[in-house]
This record gives C-alpha cells, sequence and structure tokens, in this order.
C-alpha cells in the first residue's frame, strides 16, 4: 500500500512539472530552437561537417598500399618492385564472430 501512494505521488509530481513547463503547448514543452532553420541551413551545415571530418593525409596511409585486381597484377607487381605480395580471402561468411 505505501509504495503505490509513493509510485503514484512521483507520477502526479512528473505530470504536474511536465504541463507547467510546457505552457499552452499541452505537454509538448517549448521549442529549443529560437528560429526554424530552412533547408538551405541545414544542407550547409551537413556539408561543413562532412568536410571537417574528412581524413588528412596522415590517415588516408590505407590509400597508398599498392592493390591488385587479381593474383597474377600481383605476382607481377610484386617482382617488378621486389616487395611481398598479402594475399587476403574472403568467402563471403559474417566476420563478426571471428578473431583475428
Amino acid at each position: 500500500m505505501r509504495l503505490r501512494i509513493v509510485g503514484l505521488t512521483v507520477a502526479i509530481a512528473f505530470l504536474v512539472t511536465a504541463w507547467n513547463e510546457a505552457g499552452k503547448n499541452g505537454f509538448v514543452g517549448p521549442a529549443r530552437a529560437d528560429k526554424p532553420q530552412t533547408a538551405k541551413q541545414d544542407a550547409s551545415w551537413v556539408t561543413e561537417r562532412v568536410d571537417a571530418w574528412q581524413p588528412i593525409p596522415e590517415e588516408r596511409a590505407f590509400d597508398q598500399i599498392g592493390w591488385a585486381s587479381d593474383l597474377g597484377e600481383a605476382q607481377r607487381l610484386a617482382r617488378q618492385h621486389r616487395r611481398p605480395v598479402f594475399l587476403f580471402t574472403y568467402d563471403g561468411a559474417s566476420l563478426s564472430g571471428y578473431r583475428c
């Protein structure tokens, strides 16, 4: 019985607080932005964020690997540059359960 009274009291307190903060919009609450953003503002914001997240040259070392599309080309390039070949194969199964 006592637990029900405490739960009911907490629920009423929450509802009263939510109602008071919402003002005349019911339970919707106040708007968080001073002005609505237009689609153009959203697009420019996204563009700025994408540009800021682009990797710097030091982070693009992966792109400097000499990738080959087939094993014959990889062997030819390895002989030409006197470098080893690293062969990676993938059978299409999910790698999420495997450990390296």
